[in-house]
């Protein structure tokens, strides 16, 4: 492990963030760790050295001591101390005793499988339950999505009476095609639909991949610990209804589009990190959630985020990194007052459509292009905002606004002779509606209405 001024690597597999990485006593952190992995679990001179020159550079840094006292990395002036051992599992004497007898390292009811697998007990784990898979980038995963069991699940194991996994999942698993240990990095699909499930496994540190893991276990009520090394988890719990707690999202993942997407039993979200760029349809049907989550500056994507979400009275503030919002809070039905829209936003189709409680809306930027359906359906609307000369589409954009009244300004930019860009614009609107601005086919706009209240002023 390393140990020093910038603090302490427990495992070897712990935490394999390789995002945001700057300083050097991260960067030696991380090669202290890819040894690791390497060595399995013991640090050597040549592993070392091997990934101090991937992740810093070959002659940017000065290295001195052995395996047996430990080294001494330095770089730019600073020392930090590396370990050779990365915890009490000797990984060294495991993968030589598979080696000798790999039976012995197989559960007693395994006979199918011709892998090994160690759990992070260092214990074997019975792989006659897992698909194991390799990916094309080399890396392997206990998963089925690029295999020919493309809609089935990854754990092949039974659940017990108690809701819990038969088995345990591996960290490492031994390739006789490769002849060594190699970390398991992929749980895409894994305990897909897995019904009977209420309580989840340990998640291994060394996995990155967790895209639609647990998707549909409708009777999970707790969620694991999820490792500081995961970086995907799209799909991820998604329509876990049980699921009433959702755990920490480590600063390592990117993205979570559509996770806990249905998860009717949330009521309370978890902190958003500042890795994440894109959620889309994240939170969408959490009708108990009723507070969001703050939205950092690194997102870009939230479109159908917190669709759905019927319980949510208070919308949170949207950063000017967000380009995209298309059916962002469609649905939301406790939503009285709508947040400002940054004018880095260009897409808003269905942003507020069925937002039946909401009262006033949001002024539009000049940067948004799209208003197709953006507030159909919203009963409670009284006013419109002003339409930017940068709309292009405005299908159905008021329809259903059965309570919207007064004069709106439409400076869009459209093309009278595409009628879908603004058919049906103003259809179900009830109450006097006079309309103004640059816009060149307004007296088009008002014809979309049925029942004649609209007109050009």
């Amino acid at each position: 492990m390393l140990t020093g001024q910038n603090g302490i690597l427990n495992r070897a597999s712990e935490a394999k963030n390789l995002n945001g990485i700057a300083q050097n006593g991260e960067l030696v952190k991380l090669s202290a760790m890819d040894a690791l992995s390497q060595g399995l679990g013991t640090i050597t001179d040549a592993n070392l050295k091997t990934a101090l020159n991937s992740n810093i550079g070959e002659g940017k840094y000065e290295i001195t001591g052995d395996a047996t006292n430990g080294w001494t990395v330095t770089v730019d002036g600073q020392d930090y101390r590396v370990e050779a051992t990365g915890g009490s599992v000797n990984w060294d004497k495991i993968l030589e005793d598979a080696n000798k007898n790999p039976e012995s390292m197989k559960h007693k009811e395994q006979v199918k499988s011709s892998f090994i697998g160690i759990g992070t007990d260092g214990k074997p784990v019975n792989m006659d339950l897992w698909r194991t898979s390799k990916k094309g980038d080399g890396t392997w995963g206990i998963f089925s999505c690029e295999s020919a069991y493309a809609w089935e699940d990854a754990y092949d194991g039974g659940i017990d009476d108690d809701g819990k996994i038969v088995g345990k999942i591996p960290q490492y698993i031994y390739s006789k095609e490769e002849e060594r240990f190699v970390e398991v990095t992929d749980l895409s699909r894994a305990f897909y639909r897995c019904t009977r499930l209420t309580t989840a496994p340990e998640i291994p540190s060394s996995v990155i991949y967790m895209s639609e893991t647990f998707a549909e276990c409708k009777r999970l009520t707790t969620a694991p610990e999820i490792p500081n090394s995961v970086k995907d988890m799209d799909y991820t719990f998604r329509w876990c209804t049980g699921l009433t707690t959702a755990p920490e999202i480590p600063n390592s993942v990117t993205s979570i589009d559509y996770t806990f997407d249905g998860c009717t039993g949330l009521t309370t979200a978890p902190e958003i990190p500042n890795s994440v760029t894109s959620m889309s349809s994240t939170f969408s049907g959490c009708t108990g959630l009723t507070t969001a989550p703050e939205i950092p500056n690194s997102v870009t994507n939230m479109n159908g985020t917190f669709s759905g979400c019927t319980g949510l009275t208070t919308a949170p503030k949207i950063p000017n990194s967000v380009t995209s919002m298309s059916s962002t809070f469609s649905g939301c039905t406790g939503l009285t007052t709508a947040p400002e829209i940054p004018n880095s936003v260009t897409d808003m189709d269905w942003t507020f459509s069925r937002c039946t409680g909401l009262t006033t809306a949001p002024e539009i930027p000049n940067s948004v292009t799209d208003m197709d359906w953006t507030f159909s359906r919203c009963t409670g609307l009284t006013t419109a905002p002003e339409i930017p000369n940068s709309v292009t589409s405005m299908h159905c954009t008021f329809s259903g606004c059965t309570n919207l009244t007064g004069e709106i300004t439409i400076n869009a930019n459209l093309d009278g002779s595409s009628k879908w860009a603004y058919d049906s614009c103003f259809d179900g609107t009830t109450k006097p509606i006079q309309l103004t601005g640059t816009c060149t086919i307004l007296s088009k706009l008002a014809e979309t209405s049925s029942n004649g209240n609209v007109t050009v002023k």
